[in-house]
């Protein structure tokens, strides 16, 4: 119940704290220029790390879904969700004329790849333990079909 509870928390937290985190970063970037634009910086960034933090998960996964069983179905995954999450920010920045667009957004770049690739590792080891447990439980119906064979015979 209280690993339930902090995950709910989390959930709620985590785009918060993405918000602050990188709204102050974009902010401080730009605190040579001028108030507004300083300011415009850190909203525009703060808000796109509130909307990636929360839907970047889903869009992982249903990348990789739809990619699944392909040649390079983790990596075309991986590929396409880096750039989503650099080329977002990137256009964003540039529409509203922010002068430092990659000092603002490198932070984010960098904790977004390696949640993307610490969500695909996470995958992957989910797979391999169902496929181990599958594994396991076939191999545990053989043995008991071979015991029962052998006391038949």
């Amino acid at each position: 119940m209280l690993r339930q509870t902090f995950y709910a928390a989390l959930a709620w937290l985590a785009p918060l704290l993405a918000f602050v985190f990188y709204g102050g970063w974009a902010y401080w970037v730009h605190r040579h220029l001028d108030s507004e634009q300083s300011l415009r910086a850190g909203v525009a960034q703060g808000s796109y790390a509130v909307l990636s933090t929360i839907v970047l998960r889903h869009i992982v996964l249903a990348l990789q879904r739809h990619l699944a069983g392909r040649r390079f179905g983790h990596i075309g995954a991986f590929a396409l969700s880096v750039a989503m999450i650099v080329l977002m920010p990137f256009t964003l920045h540039f529409i509203l004329g922010n002068a430092r667009t990659w000092l603002a957004i490198a932070p984010g770049v960098l904790a977004g790849t390696i949640y993307i690739a610490i969500i695909l590792h996470s995958l992957d080891a989910n797979n391999s333990a169902c496929r181990g447990e599958a594994s396991a439980e076939s191999n545990s119906i053989a043995a008991d079909d071979q015991k029962s064979e052998s006391r038949l015979h």
